[in-house]
């Protein structure tokens, strides 16, 4: 039976998302993954992601077959860069609506932007609304009838892409703002009311997407949960409060993995060793390796390269630093996310030159 991993890859034009691959793809490698912000696009190429690149799918596709060639010409020589799943013939709903989809569902007003990732206004429900929050209905939602139905003239196009769908805590704070905290200390059963509507929400809603984007059931189904905001909350409220709901969406779905931003993970990783099979986890850079090495023995680690560091870096410093993580991670992905204006060339190319030299390719 063909196995299969979680791998990270970033769009043109999109932030880190993931996807499904066989297991003989890249194993017991590192890989670098490398994505530019929409203003690098705007800046470079004069792209713009604007509202209509999200709304309108025939817009998105042809952006995204310019960027994946743009990419193509600049850095296809380097290995394993990701350009593009190859979006000519296809139907994307690459990253459409942003990390802001499940928050648009509940009824959050999106604000777009000429040069950067959509935006979803908090709801700061009331005591009282959230009492009554319930699972949107998604069979009837427009937004999500105007991503999944394909154009009649091309029934049989080819669907690519990703969608975001976040995380528990994530979207809380879009729907309670910033009052989910108090209510995790004072109001636990209200906190706990609104993680479970979330968490349901993302199961029904994952399963349709994965069932619309594979209907003939080729591949396991998958969920990567983003734990953005976890860093907010300490260790042990996130075992107490949220570590039952990510277990939840774990025993959903064939494969699970764990999204962390560009966090320290260590105050949390007694409680996602108590998650089974664990497939992925990202990490930032003050991240103690060796314990998560330990922690989960067979897990290849996932490393944030922070944008800002990456971009005051000449090339040397990042050829010595990217080696230097590759060899600690011993087998992985780390991520280039976020890249903007006033990032050279010579930088990305030292980037991958530097995993060349480690799996000691000519």
């Amino acid at each position: 039976m063909k196995k299969w991993h979680i791998c990270p890859h970033i769009a043109p034009s999109c932030a880190l998302n993931w996807h499904l691959v066989p297991d003989e793809q890249s194993e017991g490698e590192v890989t670098v993954v490398t994505g530019f912000l929409p203003t690098w696009w705007a800046r470079n190429y004069g792209i713009i992601i604007n509202e209509e690149w999200h709304i309108n799918p025939e817009v998105r596709r042809e952006s995204l077959i310019h960027m994946e060639e743009f990419l193509q010409e600049r850095f296809s020589r380097l290995p394993n860069f990701f350009c593009g799943p190859g979006y000519k013939g296809s139907y994307p709903i690459e990253f459409a609506y942003g990390c802001e989809l499940v928050p648009a569902l509940f009824g959050c007003p999106l604000v777009y932007s000429a040069d950067g990732y959509p935006f979803s206004n908090p709801l700061k429900l009331s005591q009282e609304q959230a009492i009554r929050l319930e699972t949107p209905n998604l069979d009837n939602s427009p937004l999500l009838k105007s991503l999944w139905t394909i154009p009649p003239e091309q029934p049989n196009k080819r669907v690519t892409g990703q969608l975001g769908v976040e995380g528990v805590l994530n979207i809380a704070l879009k729907l309670r703002g910033e009052e989910i905290f108090i209510d995790m200390l004072n109001d636990k059963p209200l906190a706990c009311h609104i993680f479970e509507v979330i968490t349901e929400t993302l199961i029904q809603l994952v399963h349709k997407i994965r069932k619309w984007q594979d209907p003939q059931k080729n591949m396991p189904t998958y969920i990567v949960t983003s734990n953005c905001t976890v860093n907010m909350i300490s260790g042990e409220m996130y075992q107490d409060l949220l570590l039952s709901y990510d277990l939840k969406l774990a025993h959903a779905f064939d494969i699970f993995g764990m999204h962390n931003c560009g966090w320290r993970v260590d105050p949390y990783i007694d409680s996602y060793a108590k998650i089974e099979d664990l497939a992925y986890l990202d990490m930032g850079g003050d991240t103690d390796i060796a314990r998560v090495h330990k922690a989960f023995p067979q897990l290849s680690l996932t490393f944030f390269y922070p944008p800002d560091v990456f971009r005051r870096q000449n090339p040397d410093q990042i050829y010595t630093e990217i080696k230097n993580i590759g060899k600690a991670i011993n087998k992985g992905y780390i991520l280039l996310s976020d890249l903007d204006v006033g990032v050279g060339d010579e930088q990305v190319i030292a980037a991958y030159e530097a995993i060349r030299d480690i799996r000691g390719l000519a």
